[in-house]
């Protein structure tokens, strides 16, 4: 991926000698939580265009055969040009090496519930993720089910299926679009 637009770039590495460390150097991106905290990120546009963007780099990625497994608001950034970008490959998997993964790779939070519940990876449950992802950000940074903010127990009625409230948005073709993306299909 190291000439993968939409993907943060490895400047350089190095394993050191005598405890095999692993030290890489990456080009400095703004992160997506510094970044909504900088501007009025919530808004309908920002979200429709840091979707497309990532969208864009998922199938980039899935093109050379690669999964990113965590997509969450945390492994996203913003390049010189407003770009959203994908971060934080460590535990990326080639599709070969899906059905090899003896355990569950990802945020729990932004999880899909077939990974969750049966570690089905595809491209469907990273779709799922970024929708997830994008909730959160027309949502004030709050996941679905979050009105108690009792995570756990939000974590596990969308995990089970549960039907999610909009979002604070009065965008429906938006909100359409985020539904599809987090369709519960277990």
């Amino acid at each position: 991926l190291s000439h993968c637009e939409g993907v943060v770039q490895l400047v350089d590495s190095d394993i050191s000698r005598c405890n095999s460390n692993v030290f890489i150097l990456l080009h400095y991106y703004k992160p997506l939580t510094i970044r909504r905290k900088e501007t009025d990120f919530n808004s309908i546009e920002n979200t429709w265009k840091l979707g497309i963007d990532i969208l864009g780099t998922m199938m980039k990625c899935r093109d050379k055969g690669i999964y990113h497994l965590d997509i969450q608001p945390k492994n996203i950034y913003f390049d010189e040009n407003d770009r959203a970008i994908l971060g934080d490959f460590g535990g990326a998997k080639f599709d070969y090496e899906l059905c090899e993964l003896t355990c569950k790779i990802g945020t729990v939070a932004f999880m899909a519930p077939e990974v969750y519940y049966n570690g089905v990876y595809s491209q469907a449950s990273e779709i799922y993720s970024l929708g997830i992802v994008m909730y959160s950000l027309l949502n004030n940074a709050k996941l679905p089910f979050m009105e108690d903010n009792n995570l756990n127990k939000a974590i596990m009625l969308r995990l089970k299926g549960e039907k999610m409230l909009s979002p604070c948005t009065d965008n429906k073709e938006l909100w359409n679009c985020i539904k599809k993306m987090c369709e519960f299909d277990l």
